[in-house]
């Protein structure tokens, strides 16, 4: 199940989302950086983009200002502990919203 919006408005409201969890700022999570916090705000974003939005890699990829192979990465390293945290901080923030993520997390 997907969210009803188009993947830029999923984008900005997980981006956001993730940011008022982490404390990472928004430019940091699609910019350069490389900190641990930020990488694993990012690989958040992406799971919860691919999750969510039912996003394509290389959307995902235009969104975030990388490469598709990058996020494809970055979604199968989500199931560390740090980033697993970090998912399900931002799934219980709005059950509406995230809801269908809950499900698909829990299979």
């Amino acid at each position: 199940m997907t969210c009803r919006c188009n993947a830029h408005e999923s984008f900005n409201r997980i981006v956001a989302d993730v940011s008022r969890v982490t404390g990472v700022h928004r430019l940091n999570i699609v910019g350069k950086s490389r900190t641990a916090s930020t990488v694993c705000a990012r690989q958040a974003v992406w799971w919860l983009m691919r999750v969510v939005s039912n996003a394509s890699y290389p959307e995902i990829g235009r969104l975030t200002r990388r490469d598709h192979t990058t996020v494809l990465a970055g979604v199968r390293r989500a199931d560390r502990p740090e980033v697993m945290a970090i998912i399900n901080a931002v799934l219980e923030l709005d059950a509406a919203f995230y809801g269908s993520a809950e499900r698909e997390q829990a299979a």
